[in-house]
């Protein structure tokens, strides 16, 4: 996904700034409380301390390689950010999904008269 790379300077901003925890909170925060596990590799984050982090109630699965920070709820932009980061580099919303996070109301159909 093109938004994970252009995220790969502010993560090493924020790990330089503050470290990995730091790190993991801000960028969860900035997306919906979702992140992948390419972007966990990018803070430093390896397969047992996700696993250490799943075991203590810090990540939760949404999706494979998908994970919420420090709560199960997620918001619909959550949901979204979630199937996003799940489906890789490239994917976006589509259709309706994409219409509701724009706020396009329904047009209605032409009718002839």
């Amino acid at each position: 996904m093109e938004h994970e790379s252009a995220l790969e300077p502010v993560i090493g901003a924020l790990l330089r700034e503050r470290g990995p925890d730091h790190a993991l909170s801000e960028l969860a925060r900035g997306q919906h409380s979702i992140v992948s596990r390419r972007q966990l590799i990018a803070l430093g984050i390896g397969r047992h301390a996700v696993a250490h982090m799943i075991a203590r109630g810090r990540l939760h699965a949404v999706h494979r390689g998908g994970y919420a920070v420090g709560h199960r709820r997620l918001t619909r932009k959550g949901e979204w950010m979630a199937a996003v980061l799940a489906a890789g580099p490239g994917a976006v919303l589509s259709h309706r999904s994409a219409a509701a996070l724009w706020q396009w109301a329904a047009i209605p159909h032409a009718t002839s008269t």
